[in-house]
């Protein structure tokens, strides 16, 4: 999930340390929550209750808006030939479902 909230912004937007919970970090979930919800093309649009937008914004540790991140990098690569997979790839190897950079 890192790597799409990269796409919005490079600055940490989560801390399980109770002194690192800070607002700068909350105003950076707000952004990437919004970013979600703008059908940009890099991946499906986001529809929120207000109440999931505050819990998803709210959650200092984040793990709820990783879960909804990874739920809409898998939603995406279902959209994508071979999943977004390259052509060349060896099947032993793990890969993950990830979006374009924009």
């Amino acid at each position: 999930p890192a790597y799409t909230a990269r796409q919005v912004s490079r600055a940490s937007y989560k801390s399980d340390t109770p002194a690192s919970q800070t607002p700068e970090r909350r105003e950076v979930r707000r952004e990437i929550v919004r970013a979600l919800a703008t059908a940009d093309g890099r991946w499906p649009q986001l529809k929120l209750t207000p109440r999931w937008r505050r819990a998803l914004i709210d959650e200092p540790g984040a793990d709820l808006l990783d879960a909804v991140i990874c739920a809409l990098q898998a939603g995406q690569a279902v959209l994508q030939p071979r999943f977004g997979l390259p052509d060349h790839l060896d099947p032993l190897e793990g890969w993950i479902a990830t979006v374009p950079e924009g």
